[in-house]
């Protein structure tokens, strides 16, 4: 994404990040954040700031220009400054730049596990296979006022829009 589009909108659980198996005590919708907070900063960098059962996901800037995603039903989104090979190859949190703004949407996520403090794996119920998944879903840029537009976009996620 461009730089400057830091605001992010979604309808689902939140404002704290969720996966399949972490949803406990999270709030209901509609949520709205700056994208500098959309995740906790680990000490050894990973996966983070996740949204699952979003309904649907603008991203704007202060202009109020964005980019909203609708889930068919539900997406499972996440903002961040950096990619996925970023956080990978840094061994620690500091080495992170926020060198790019990068929204990543998938279908689900699998849970994270963590039962113990030696790797254990999610439960079988939040496993997901290894398998090739086709994702499709509508999307389209906005402006602040085109909110006609965008409600016919999002008219299966029956949900407020972002203002």
């Amino acid at each position: 994404m461009p730089a400057g589009f830091e605001r992010v909108a979604w309808f689902g659980p939140g404002p704290e990040e969720t996966y399949a198996d972490r949803q406990r005590g999270t709030r209901g919708p509609p949520q709205r954040e700056r994208w500098t907070r959309s995740g906790p900063e680990y000490s050894k960098p990973q996966e983070n700031g996740n949204k699952t059962d979003v309904r649907w996901l603008a991203v704007t800037n202060r202009g109020g220009v964005g980019l909203l995603a609708v889930g068919m039903p539900y997406l499972s989104a996440a903002v961040r400054h950096y990619a996925h090979e970023d956080i990978w190859n840094a061994r620690h949190s500091y080495e992170l730049t926020e060198a790019r703004d990068v929204l990543n949407l998938d279908d689900r996520q699998m849970g994270v596990g963590g039962d113990d403090s030696w790797g254990a794996l999610a439960h079988e119920p939040y496993r997901l296979p290894a398998k090739g998944v086709q994702l499709s879903f509508p999307a389209a840029a906005f402006r602040h006022g085109s909110r006609r537009r965008t409600r016919a976009l999002a008219k299966k996620a029956p949900a407020e829009l972002p203002r």
